[in-house]
């Protein structure tokens, strides 16, 4: 099968001021700045791998290395120390992640902003996605490797950060409007949405999960999840989930 196609140029992003010089091309996906930097208040950070093979000092360097990424694309990190538990990778995932945010809420008396996850180099699709669920669904999280947490530089806890902003509410960068007036265009309120669904381990009875992933305003975004049965790939109720959050109702949408 044959099929006509165009290839659209990539739009000129737009930084903060004083990060650059206003404008530049996506390159390498080398994206480390940040228009709308948010603080990352009150953490906690929960590890589903034995102390033998992650021990408390591999933690506290995470620790200290994701806050030096998180400050160096702008974002303030009051909590730079935050509590760090470890957690059996065999035991009910959500009642671990639960324990962990009451227990983080009980010491610092604050409510917990965010939820940093370490698992396993080899971590299985069940146990992903049981951590992806109950965090992503029920509170804001990132999802890191041992591994790669033991050897990672700059940049990747720089593209760490990224991840973390956004999730908190943050705006990266945004398209520069000269480049982009089929998105920026006042007249046409435009949303471009992603969706995907992740599926457990072949013969789980555990639910499928589907994301949509929506951009109202060619910068601001937000998530919604929610449940499937399982190996089931639809998505619905999900206008429903957009429609009460934003006041403006999009006149077109590009969908990815």
């Amino acid at each position: 099968m044959e099929t006509r196609a165009r290839i659209i140029n990539a739009p000129e992003l737009q930084y903060a001021s004083g990060f650059t010089q206003g404008t530049a091309l996506p390159r390498d996906e080398d994206w480390i700045l940040v228009d709308k930097p948010m603080s990352l208040c009150s953490w906690i950070v929960v590890i589903f791998v034995p102390p033998n093979q992650f021990s408390a000092e591999d933690a506290k360097r995470t620790i200290t290395d994701l806050v030096q990424g998180c400050e160096a694309i702008g974002m303030q990190v009051p909590e730079k120390q935050p509590l760090f538990v470890y957690k059996n990778l065999h035991d009910n995932v959500d009642q671990s992640i639960l324990e962990a945010l009451t227990q983080t809420t009980n010491e610092r008396k604050t409510a917990l902003t965010f939820l940093v996850c370490i698992v396993p180099d080899g971590i299985n699709a069940d146990l992903y996605t049981a951590v992806k669920n109950c965090s992503d669904i029920k509170s804001g999280i990132a999802c890191l490797k041992a591994g790669k947490c033991k050897d990672a530089g700059q940049q990747y806890w720089a593209n760490v950060a990224l991840k973390i902003n956004a999730k908190l509410g943050g705006v990266n960068v945004i398209p520069d409007p000269k480049s982009a007036p089929i998105i920026s265009d006042p007249r046409m309120p435009t949303i471009v949405m992603g969706a995907d669904v992740m599926h457990p381990a072949p013969g789980s009875q555990s639910p499928s999960r589907a994301k949509t992933h929506y951009d109202p305003q060619g910068a601001p975004s937000s998530v919604v999840s929610g449940g499937l049965q399982t190996r089931e790939e639809t998505l619905d109720k999900h206008r429903g989930q957009y429609l009460p959050v934003h006041d403006t109702q999009s006149k077109r949408m590009y969908f990815m």
